[in-house]
């Protein structure tokens, strides 16, 4: 008898195992994520920062000051091409780092960009080599860079100028590779 039932449970369970991906497939996206909250999927603009991984970084000026910034890191195709879109406010220091993995001219856009930004064109050694302040919301003119870089790092407008950053300052993180200081040996 114990075994009977056993197997009944097994089969009844099984069953609504191999159901499941049938009847969610008939449900729409918002049926779907109302039951599964927390498996939202990443290409939606609802609190789509969540999936991506979060790091800091420091920016060192020319006159001294140091400050650390909290940044999303858009490293994918996907995750570039989404970037800030559909955010509609971000905490003040903090931003998001679009790595390349091969330094190029980078141009971007502020499609479905809700919030206006400040654009910084880093090269590969940390060095910013020329910044973009306060581009518009949802303008599809080009941003871009003056040279060839490997990062841009896209903060809150108004932030370069709060925090007096400049081009030919430093950004301070382990994906960059700092130009070495050559001294004079006598």
């Amino acid at each position: 008898m114990r075994q009977a039932i056993y197997l009944i449970s097994v089969t009844i369970f099984t069953a609504a195992i191999l159901a499941l991906p049938v009847r969610l497939a008939g449900q729409t996206p918002k049926q779907r994520s109302a039951q599964q909250p927390d498996q939202q999927p990443p290409d939606s603009c609802n609190d789509q920062l969540r999936y991506l991984n979060t790091d800091k970084l420091r920016i060192e000026t020319r006159s001294g000051r140091q400050h650390r910034i909290y940044v999303y890191l858009a490293q994918t195709n996907a995750q570039r091409g989404k970037g800030l879109m559909c955010v509609r406010e971000m905490p003040d220091d903090t931003g998001m780092l679009f790595w390349y993995q091969r330094p190029r001219v980078v141009s971007m856009w502020m499609k479905n960009t809700y919030i206006p930004l400040d654009m910084l064109f880093v090269q590969d050694t940390g060095r910013i080599l020329n910044i973009v302040e306060n581009t518009t919301p949802h303008s599809l003119d080009s941003v871009a860079a003056t040279g060839i870089v490997s990062a841009v790092i896209e903060l809150n407008g108004g932030t370069v100028s709060r925090l007096r950053i400049q081009s030919g300052d430093i950004v301070a993180h382990p994906l960059f590779q700092p130009e070495t200081i050559q001294s004079e040996t006598r």
